[in-house]
């Protein structure tokens, strides 16, 4: 027994029909909505994309138009039929692959769900196929669609699959995928170009990436408002990568938009939500971790003030890692001010994927170098098979001046997670925990650091480890002899990054 095929409307049928009712103008205006769309500077960017690079992404803000240009690019590299604002040296998918297949070009656009893909991605690209006339009104011409459009079974007017007509003569085929489906409805196709629209499963995502490798000039393209913050997804396009790149749209690039509706759309829109839905930052979840504004925290102090002040006491805050493992070392060095107990983090350092040496020489390298280390408990666990030897002892074997056992509560236990965060949110409440405006790493991390169902989401968060594992230990940090910090350090971070290899700032 095989399985019932469903299809849409017939494209022919339509055509005929409605080349009788419209007039030739009447009929371009609704079925070849390409021809007059007119994308804004920032569309027309990231549609002219170099096509040598493989992973593309447009972040971009609500009703910005993402899903548009998204779509009307589709259309052109399904069909070949290139509009003149993308460029010639741009027009990616001119010739099919030299590999045996059904269609000389193959794609799929991989929605949330298919209600999202019924009313977004598959509305800009086909039109309302519950409508009887209502195929072809998208960026697909109806003259470029070959045959009945394959329903999906049992969900009322939601496309499964397309094939359009090519300029070569061949044809093109668009599939649609919803990120609810079971992994294995992603598996064996093989594609010149998947279209990702908004935050998902990165085990999804890198299957459909697996689908592009046995074509040379394939690409993934992702659209999204990043309403999941910065989940593994994003931050797959935050590491660096010679052939993946990001574009950047807010609704004030939206030039479909008037003035007037922009107001309105910022007035109506939650003054928490503003920063996602209006500039495309990304979320921060069911809710923020440490709920205070940055400008309530940053300072802006010299650090020569400090190196003044005698009754300064200086110490790093470590969360420290097995070399070379998944997650990130992190380190914030702070200046603890006894007599207002005010604690200013003065720089920070981040490094993913090295080893305990060049962590350590990362920290060495600097002029408070010599300053105590306070860690967490877990540090005290083996982490050497051979040697016994606990991450504590290898850090300091490798030359950090550890403190001589794991930061305390009033208890002397060893603080769960919610006890720090409770003395860090009591501290940047009240004004007793300042941090440098240099620190970008630091306030990225804060701005994601974030709850869902109440529990706190423990990635992309080592600085804020590393801050909590600093509150706690501040018992524990040392006076010191000044060492010229500020002649030497007194730069914005992303003006002096760290060179792995060497530990030193660049």
């Amino acid at each position: 027994m095989t399985d019932t095929v469903e299809y849409g409307p017939d494209p022919n049928e339509i055509r005929k029909h409605q080349k009788k009712l419209l007039s030739a103008r009447e009929y371009n205006l609704k079925y070849r909505r390409r021809d007059f769309f007119k994308p804004s500077a920032k569309q027309r960017d990231f549609a002219n994309a170099d096509p040598r690079l493989t992973e593309i992404r447009l972040i971009a803000a609500s009703q910005s138009g993402k899903s548009s240009i998204s779509m009307a690019v589709e259309a052109q590299d399904a069909t070949g039929n290139y509009e003149e604002w993308i460029g010639p040296t741009n027009r990616k998918f001119l010739k099919p692959p030299k590999i045996h297949r059904p269609h000389e070009y193959m794609s799929w656009i991989v929605s949330t769900s298919s209600q999202v893909q019924k009313q977004t991605m598959q509305l800009n690209l086909v039109g309302n196929v519950d409508d009887p006339n209502g195929l072809g009104t998208g960026f697909l011409a109806l003259d470029e669609i070959v045959g009945k459009p394959i329903m999906q079974a049992g969900r009322q007017g939601v496309v499964d699959n397309i094939t359009v007509r090519r300029a070569t003569g061949g044809t093109g085929n668009i599939g649609f995928r919803t990120m609810e489906q079971d992994i294995s409805a992603f598996a064996g196709a093989t594609l010149d170009q998947f279209r990702w629209d908004e935050p998902g499963p990165i085990r999804t995502y890198l299957e459909c990436l697996a689908r592009l490798t046995a074509v040379p000039n394939s690409r993934a393209c992702v659209t999204l408002t990043p309403t999941e913050g910065r989940d593994q997804l994003y931050m797959r396009y935050e590491e660096p990568a010679p052939l993946r790149k990001t574009w950047r749209m807010t609704l004030f690039d939206a030039e479909h938009l008037t003035k007037q509706q922009v107001e309105e759309i910022i007035a109506r829109t939650p003054e928490q939500d503003r920063p996602m839905r209006i500039f495309g930052e990304p979320a921060q979840g069911s809710g923020s971790v440490y709920p205070y504004q940055e400008q309530s925290i940053i300072h802006n102090v010299d650090p020569a003030v400090f190196e003044s002040q005698p009754w300064i006491k200086v110490g790093w805050g470590v969360d420290i890692t097995h070399g070379g493992s998944a997650s990130a070392f992190g380190a914030v060095l702070a200046f603890y001010d006894m007599h207002s107990d005010v604690l200013y983090i003065v720089d920070c350092i981040k490094l993913k994927g090295v080893n305990i040496p060049t962590q350590v020489q990362a920290i060495r390298q600097h002029p408070y170098g010599d300053a105590i280390v306070v860690y967490p408990r877990d540090s005290e666990q083996p982490g050497d098979a051979m040697t016994g030897d606990t991450l504590r002892d290898q850090y300091k074997r490798a030359g950090l001046v550890m403190a001589s056992k794991y930061v305390t509560d009033d208890r002397n236990k060893s603080p769960g997670l919610e006890d720090g965060i409770t003395h860090v949110s009591t501290r940047l409440a009240t004004g007793k925990l300042k941090v440098a405006a240099h620190c970008r790493d630091w306030f990225e991390e804060y701005r994601s650091y974030h709850r869902k169902d109440r529990k706190v989401v423990r990635e992309f968060c080592d600085l804020m480890d590393a801050t909590r594992v600093l509150v706690m230990g501040i018992k524990q940090l040392r006076y010191i002899e000044m060492r010229g910090f500020a002649s030497q350090y007194r730069q914005p971070q992303q003006k002096r990054d760290w060179d792995i290899f060497t530990g030193k700032p660049i």
